[in-house]
């Protein structure tokens, strides 16, 4: 039986034998069998036919496809005779490692065909370790045990291991892994035949049991800018110790969680040879505290990491400014500086196509970000009077831009070598007339590259119209010459291995958008006219550029549409496809030792399950079963990329679902207890029907609501004035706008048009000319915010409103707006919207928002639509800043807020359409708009004196504001305690060794506890000095957490007190400053933390008052990696509580409100405590940048029997005395969403529109 095609694809039994009933199909696996019995012998044919039945019975045979040596090859390989036999060190230090993950390693070393090594286990575990046991057990010389006294860090412990380290070769292998049984003969082989210092192969990563397959790491060569945006090398990396002398003995403990990253870069810094080895050799194992199966393990190596590309970039002397990429935990950006102000020059072939010629020129001087350019139009036997037309118009508007001629028949290199004879500048830019470019700064940033002395070629990353990758660099050998990289994947796909989201080297880029130094391009006398006329003539360059030593680097912060050979035609024909062929034959014939060159170009092909990987040469076909998305997100683990996690689902879904069922059950008994069963039998038939039933038009009011508005008096009413820019709106898009402000039922709106379009969208104004209650004006186009001022000001209204003109407003828009100014007298109002399509009564999503939330729209434009202000206000802002261009909106309305308190109107008044060139569709349509909301946040921090730098969230459109921390008060962190001393040694130990914040004491509140090792575990860290700011106090009275807590203010020193719960655990280090940097900040009383439960669910996100009839936590159960609702998850939130198991609030505030209330014994004293505070007027917010586990109750129990049952009721009805109105409104979030679930998803029955 033969594979399917797609290796990754089940087959089925029917099939197989479906095809086997094929003679013909017959005969030819009958002829592949006895070739591969002659040539590999009995046991590949096994296994070949093994695995083709594994995949009938779908089954995951990795082990048959991973470069797994055949048994006769591995008893070859022990009786081989090299011409070196190096001792190779294999350095592994252990730390509380499973005992099963423990022999599993040790005993794939001891499996090696290889037998001159030795195996150096550096022990850190605790007094349970099982290091000691196994090393006692071994009775293998080349085994060698160090026990540890104490765990000094990762770092620490491996340099005792390479100190101890005999060998002339030395290999790190993580204490849960396992090696290939061929990996260290492969690497001494590499070693005597590549004479390289530091040799790395491909891995692969497996689930906890070893037995299932994630996804492969196919490798490329050698590639230093790869190496800085992505620690790609990772396993198995071995190095002489030789070497490792040269470059600083040992790892550095300042990169702890990245400093085996850290450690790759100063030994490839110091390395005579890097070589790698085309081969799976390492088995990565995926678990719970291992990266390769959480991606969010280790957070903090995300910025170790940083710092150590940082570092490196210092030894090298390159200056430049080192960044994580939002989205890509693990890869890193460097934003080069550039020297000087070197002249750049863009050579630009055209013939006709003026339309297309014009875009690329526009977008030149829009996005290039550099101003001393030259631009030098190659004109090649035009036809049409408007290319010659838009020559002139762009000479005299144009600075720096020349038309040249080039008589002779369509030759690409010599038309580029023309103009290369005119160019001044010192880099030249080779640019397709059918490029544009959509990322700001792209010449900019392909010329910090191009500058370095070491680059030959610089690529820009390119899309098709459709947003989908064209060149992200070429693949020599793909398709049988050359190809490009990631071809038809999504442009915001991150690609294999963070290839389309990090700089990298690639053997050649395209001469569509191809930056080179000019002194190297006449050094190589240019693009080769004779034999390259039309096609691979980039390729022959670039690889003539690396013959000479230099690395051709794609970087996809440079990033243009590619509206590939419009220009000439596609080449399938006549004389176009004539010379293509002779292209081809020329360079298979010059290049083919490129071509074929073993184990050092990859390809990448895509199938219906996954990207795959292969080497060239190699015949790796195995499935690669990785659950993820398009674009790949890993974590650094060792300071090294890793896959995502490998959920496994049955498991997890199961684990889920039987939570909610058990809550669900106990939120109906409750319902009905509280309610009666008809109450909540409605309830339940308003779910049913919201989801069985259509939700055509949900958001819309009925038509009796609508006439009833129209039927009013507005002769008193504010006026609005509806400002819409438009430029080149489609005829359909346009006419949906009009009709929607045209049908307002409030008739007291003006619509004010700024038209920006060109003269192929002449039909604009046709359309509105005569049209009453509009003014209109044509304007030059100077960018979204120069024309929506230029449409401001045609205004008369008291009110100012933004429309995009694509977009649709709901039809009682103006009145609700109106209407809500009338009864607040507000400056700023704003509304819910849903996104469409294509028809507002089918909308694809609501975006329901809170209450004004000033740290949350610092982080993230959430306001957005539909906005309406007093037009006095929108002057006294100064208008839209265009600097701001892509993020207008969110600068407007930081400006406003900074004026007046907005008001929120919770109804759905606007229809934000989802198409590919609207943000609605995501920012990756328009990539700029980062930088200006950046900008935008930045200017409003130094408006309103706040200190902070402003970076890229962790997620597109979401910002982080990195508060100036001018000095670190003292915290007391209050942990009450009971027993459960294993809890809070573990909650101990967490503070003590990874928190990073200086200044803090802790405060053990005893209460009561019963068992002797709860008392000799309070003496034991009396005595230890790692625990010398932590002290014990005894409270005598009954459990009564608010009475507890209160008693330890008493002891506390600090300006800040931290609440904290004894069964958490700290994860990020930063979690201690990150909460002192907001809670430092004017007006905020009480920071919370994000919580998760040990499943790497979430526990905590903010508390919302009146979810589940009282308060309720935000996002209860979603996953760790998840952004939440609108950004929810991701972004720093102002809520109206947070839970005490992690608070952190001012001893002033704390003393001002009078602390706990002690009538809330156990529960809900956190959610009036920052009722309290908020009433008093300070504000709450919550950070994810906070990371623990919550053990959640451990300490207690559950309140769901007896007394406790009965006390959790008392103190539920108190709450809801006290605060009924509070727990009936929850400014920050909103009346369209359920208070049954914890999902933000929608209410079961929609609040009813009431006639007016």
């Amino acid at each position: 039986m033969s594979a399917p095609q797609n290796p990754a694809e089940r087959d089925s039994v029917g099939k197989a034998l479906a095809r086997t009933a094929n003679p013909a199909h017959a005969a030819s696996l009958l002829r592949r069998a006895l070739a591969c019995l002659r040539t590999r012998g009995w046991q590949a044919l096994w296994r070949e036919t093994f695995y083709r039945l594994c995949l009938v019975f779908g089954k995951e045979p990795w082990q048959l496809r991973a470069d797994v040596p055949l048994r006769r090859e591995l008893r070859a390989q022990r009786h081989a005779i090299l011409p070196q036999q190096p001792l190779i060190s294999v350095v592994v230090p252990l730390y509380n490692t499973p005992p099963r993950y423990l022999k599993e390693m040790v005993a794939s070393v001891r499996a090696q065909s290889y037998q001159n090594w030795e195996l150096v286990l550096v022990d850190a575990s605790d007094a349970s370790g099982a290091g000691a046991r196994l090393a006692a057990r071994i009775r293998d010389e080349r085994v060698r045990y160090v026990r540890l006294a104490k765990n000094e860090g990762i770092a620490a412990n491996t340099n005792v291991g390479l100190a101890e380290a005999e060998g002339e070769w030395i290999t790190l292998l993580d204490h849960d892994d396992a090696l290939s049984p061929n990996a260290l003969y492969e690497v001494a082989r590499a070693a005597c035949e590549s004479g390289a210092e530091l040799i790395y192969s491909d891995e692969v990563v497996l689930d906890s049991t070893m037995k299932r397959l994630s996804e492969y790491h196919f490798k490329p060569g050698y590639s230093p800018d790869t190496l800085r945006g992505c620690n790609y090398i990772t396993h198995l990396c071995a190095f002489t110790a030789q070497l490792l002398r040269r470059a600083g003995s040992g790892e550095d403990a300042r990169f702890d969680g990245a400093q085996d990253y850290d450690l790759i870069l100063r030994l490839c810094e110091a390395a005579k040879g890097v070589h790698h080895i085309p081969k799976v050799l390492y088995y990565w194992r995926g678990h719970a505290q291992s990266t390769a199966g959480d991606i969010s393990a280790k957070p903090y190596a995300l910025k170790a990491g940083a710092a150590a590309v940082a570092a490196h970039l210092q030894r090298l002397g390159l200056a430049g400014e080192v960044s994580c990429i939002p989205g890509c935990p693990g890869a890193y950006r460097t934003r080069y500086a550039v020297a000087g102000e070197p002249r750049v020059s863009v050579l630009i072939p055209n013939k006709d196509h003026a339309e297309d010629l014009r875009r690329c020129l526009a977008s030149i001087y829009k996005y290039g970000g550099w101003r001393n350019l030259e631009v030098i139009v190659i004109e090649n036997n035009s036809t049409e009077r408007t290319t010659f037309a838009l020559y002139k118009a762009a000479r005299a508007s144009l600075p720096g831009l020349r038309v040249v001629q080039y008589q002779g028949p369509f030759n690409f290199s010599a038309i580029n070598n023309t103009a290369a004879r005119y160019a001044t500048g010192q880099h030249l830019l080779l640019l397709n007339n059918d490029v544009e470019f959509t990322s700001p700064d792209a010449i900019r940033e392909m010329l910090s590259y191009s500058q370095r002395p070491d680059v030959g070629a610089v690529g820009a990353k390119l899309l098709y119209p459709d947003g989908t990758v064209q060149h992200a660099g070429v693949i020599i050998g793909l398709g049988g010459s050359a190809g490009h990289s990631h071809k038809g994947h999504p442009g915001d796909s991150a690609g294999d291995m963070y290839r389309l989201a990090t700089a990298q080297n690639f053997s050649a880029v395209t001469g569509a958008c191809l930056m080179v130094k000019k002194n190297l391009y006449d050094a190589l006398d240019g693009l080769d006219e004779t034999n390259f006329a039309v096609a691979y003539n980039d390729v022959d360059f670039c690889l003539r550029l690396r013959a000479q030593g230099y690395v051709n680097v794609m970087t996809p912060f440079a990033v243009g549409t590619h509206y590939e050979s419009k220009s000439r035609g596609p080449d399938t024909a006549g004389s176009a496809r004539r010379a293509m062929r002779r292209s081809a034959r020329a360079f298979a014939q010059n290049m083919r030792p490129c071509c074929t060159r073993a184990g050092t170009l990859t390809i990448t092909r895509t199938s219906r399950f996954c990207t795959k990987t292969t080497a060239t040469n190699k015949p790796r076909t195995g499935p690669r079963r990785a659950r993820r998305a398009q674009s790949r997100k890993s974590m650094p683990h060792r300071g090294r990329p890793a896959p995502p996690p490998v959920f496994k689902k049955g498991e997890q879904t199961m684990r889920l679902r039987l939570k909610r069922m058990r809550e669900l059950c106990a939120v109906f008994c409750s319902l009905v207890r509280q309610d009666g069963l008809s109450a909540t039998a409605k309830r339940a038939l308003g779910f049913a029907r919201r989801r069985l039933k259509s939700k055509k038009g949900r958001f819309l009011p009925s038509k009796a609501v609508l006439e009833s508005q129209r039927a009013l008096d507005y002769s008193s009413w504010p006026h609005v004035s509806i400002c819409v820019p438009v430029y080149n709106t489609p005829r359909a898009y346009l006419e949906q706008m009009w009709n929607s402000v045209a049908g307002q039922t409030c008739p007291n709106w003006q619509l004010c048009v700024a038209d920006a379009s060109d003269t192929a969208h002449a039909y604009v104004g046709e359309f509105f000319a005569g049209k009453e209650k509009v003014r209109y004006c044509r304007v030059e186009n100077k960018g979204i915010s120069a024309n929506t001022n230029a449409a401001a000001a045609l205004a008369e209204g008291e009110y100012l409103a933004l429309l995009d003109h694509d977009d649709v407003l709901a039809p009682h828009a103006v009145y609700e707006l109106l209407k809500a100014a009338r009864e607040t007298g507000a400056g700023f109002l704003y509304s819910d919207e849903a996104l469409f399509e294509t028809s507002i009564e089918r909308p694809v999503a609501g975006h329901f928002k809170p209450d004004f939330a000033p740290d949350y729209l610092n982080c993230c434009n959430y306001i957005c639509h539909f906005a309406m202000f007093k037009a006095g206000l929108f002057r006294a802002a100064g208008g839209l800043d265009s600097a701001c261009d892509g993020a207008q909106d969110h600068d407007l309305f930081l400006k406003l807020s900074e004026q007046c308190t907005p008001v929120h109107v919770p109804k759905v008044l606007y229809y934000w359409r989802v198409h590919a060139g609207s943000t609605s569709g995501g920012t990756a349509a328009k990539p700029y708009v980062t930088a200006a909301a950046r900008r935008a946040v930045s200017a409003h921090l130094a408006r309103i004196g706040a200190e902070g730098k402003v970076e890229d969230g962790l997620f597109p459109s979401t910002y982080k504001v990195d508060y100036a921390l001018a000095r670190t008060p003292l915290v007391s962190i209050l942990i009450p305690n009971k027993d459960h001393t294993e809890d809070l040694d573990k909650a101990l130990r967490s503070i003590f060794e990874k928190t990073d914040y200086p200044a803090y004491e802790v405060i053990i509140i005893e209460n009561n506890s019963t068992q002797p090792q709860t008392f000799a575990y309070y003496e034991k860290i009396a005595q230890d000095a790692a625990y010398s700011r932590c002290r014990v106090v005894r409270y005598g009275g009954g459990f009564n957490f608010s009475a507890i807590n209160n008693f330890g203010r008493k002891a506390a020193k600090g300006e800040f007190l931290l609440l904290l719960n004894n069964d958490v655990e700290v994860i990020s280090p930063a979690w201690l400053t990150e909460m002192m940097k907001l809670c430092s900040q004017p007006g905020v009383g009480i920071v919370g933390a994000k919580l998760y439960y040990p499943d790497d669910t979430v526990q905590h996100a903010g508390v919302i008052t009146g979810l589940g009839g009282y308060a309720g936590h935000s996002h209860k159960y979603a996953r760790r990696a998840s952004g939440g609702y609108m950004f929810r998850l991701a972004t720093v939130q102002n809520f109206s509580c947070v839970t005490a198991a992690c608070l952190l609030c001012r001893a002033g505030v704390y003393d001002e409100v009078g602390g706990l209330d002690e009538g809330f014994t156990v529960a809900f004293n956190d959610v009036d405590f920052c009722l309290r505070v908020r009433r008093a007027g300070w504000r709450v917010l919550w950070t994810p940048y906070a990371e623990l586990y919550h053990y959640e109750s451990k300490s207690r129990g559950l309140d769901t029997k007896g007394p406790a049952k009965e006390r959790f009721e008392g103190e539920r009805r108190r709450l809801k005395e006290r605060w009924d109105g509070a727990l009936v409104h929850d400014p920050f979030y909103n009346p369209t969403l359920t208070l049954d679930r914890e999902d933000f998803s929608e209410n079961d029955v929609l609040p009813k529109e009431e006639p007016a």
